[in-house]
């Protein structure tokens, strides 16, 4: 079945929420090393483990029968982008597993362990915009800037988790994270409104623009900005807003580019 025949709903958005989250939270973990904070790279990764092994139960319940994802694991198709993230899922959580776990025993053999997740963790970050962009009969989705956009939102998300584990990184970071991904997502409705109008007016103005201006724009980006400058509420603002406008973001374009309003 072709990628853009298939009904997605709720439980693809909270996967590829999962999957941002655990993605972010690996590559701040790789942050975290190099400046020698050990128990806070533990964290990190066993956050990435937890989320992307519920990313991965959600998108089974999607497929609705297991041996689908049995079936795609069986037979890899080089082409597509859902037989590479297939395969990058479970290595992602056993190198993130690994590298938590030895890092509390010995760095060194921790080492290759966390080289794989950083690097898988660079691939599932961006994995999700290219599946996303292979599905041509969904002009909103067939966009070369959604593929950035949900890398650094995922980047974004990472940052948010590693907030509530402790780390009290540089908010310049933030700044430019929140720049960027709002220039994203102006410069990918724009360009959007040319392929697919009926859905940048459904993202827009119709039902599902409380998620667009609310959940992405409002929470998400606006929040965070707030934070910034006043430093009032920062556990919320910069550790769980974020990841809120993450989630908000993955169902406007998932439900936004299947041409329904709301539901999928």
């Amino acid at each position: 079945m072709l990628l853009h025949e298939m009904p997605f709903g709720w439980p693809v958005v909270a996967y590829l929420s999962c999957a941002g989250l655990a993605a972010g939270a690996a590559l701040g973990a790789a942050l975290d090393l190099r400046g020698e904070h050990r128990r806070r790279a533990q964290h990190g990764y066993l956050v990435a483990s937890v989320a992307i092994l519920i990313g991965a139960l959600f998108l089974i319940v999607d497929l609705e029968k297991p041996a689908s994802f049995a079936a795609v694991l069986l037979h890899f198709n080089p082409a597509s982008a859902i037989s590479w993230g297939a395969r990058a899922l479970p290595l992602f959580a056993l190198s993130c597993l690994f590298a938590g776990w030895l890092l509390r025993r010995d760095r060194r053999h921790a080492r290759p362990f966390q080289a794989v997740a950083t690097g898988l963790g660079l691939f599932i970050a961006a994995y999700p915009g290219v599946v996303l962009y292979q599905a041509l009969g969904r002009p909103l989705w067939h966009n070369p800037i959604l593929v950035p956009l949900l890398f650094v939102s995922a980047l974004h998300m990472g940052l948010a988790a590693r907030r509530w584990i402790g780390s009290r990184s540089s908010l310049a970071g933030e700044g430019w994270l929140l720049g960027l991904q709002l220039t994203l997502l102006v410069a990918w409705l724009i360009t959007a409104s040319g392929q697919a109008p009926g859905a940048v007016v459904r993202l827009t103005a119709g039902s599902l623009a409380p998620w667009l201006w609310v959940g992405v724009v409002a929470v998400g980006l606006i929040t965070p900005w707030w934070a910034i400058r006043h430093r009032g509420a920062q556990r919320f603002a910069l550790g769980i807003a974020p990841i809120l406008g993450g989630i908000a973001l993955r169902a406007i374009v998932i439900l936004g580019g299947q041409g329904v309003d709301g539901v999928a």
